[in-house]
């Protein structure tokens, strides 16, 4: 088994937006993994089709919580916990195959909540490397179709507003 290498495609080669991206995407073996953390845009999967595994670490339950800042729209809907997926990625955002899913209890603010599920995320993701055959095979099944996923947003300033009325940021 060879060591595995991280590469931050973004700071590596200054990727201004993904299209830039695209040349690299292209150009990988069926061996390697694409691991999404917190992509600010949607990664075309069609560009990956030779990729062994095409994963996302998604710091929120699917379907309701798909899309941007789930951890934010967690905790300004009064859930208790959270939970953190590793899911491969589809056409339509948050909605691939979940392989490992854990959850984590709320912490007394949004930044500690944020941090605590980014260190169970890098858990979860040594986990799947560790067996990435096995955890591809052997998936969670979901019953929801892509019609059910509640894509997400950025809170606007009134959200954050009412947000910091309840809850505290840091």
């Amino acid at each position: 088994m060879q060591p595995i290498q991280f590469v931050n495609m973004t700071k590596q080669y200054n990727f201004k937006s993904i299209d830039m991206a695209r040349s690299m995407l292209i150009n990988l073996n069926q061996e390697d993994i694409v691991i999404s953390l917190s992509a600010p845009s949607k990664i075309p999967v069609e560009w990956l089709d030779q990729v062994k595994a095409k994963v996302n670490i998604h710091c929120g339950k699917l379907p309701k919580y798909a899309g941007m800042m789930p951890i934010f729209w967690q905790i300004n809907d009064g859930l208790d916990e959270i939970s953190i997926t590793i899911h491969g990625l589809a056409k339509e955002i948050d909605t691939g195959k979940v392989f490992l899913e854990t959850k984590i209890k709320l912490s007394h603010s949004l930044f500690e909540t944020s941090r605590l599920a980014k260190r169970e995320s890098a858990h979860l993701l040594k986990k799947f490397l560790l067996d990435v055959e096995s955890n591809i095979e052997n998936t969670i099944e979901r019953k929801f179709l892509s019609d059910d996923v509640i894509l997400r947003k950025f809170p606007n300033k009134k959200e954050v507003k009412e947000f910091k009325k309840i809850h505290r940021l840091v």
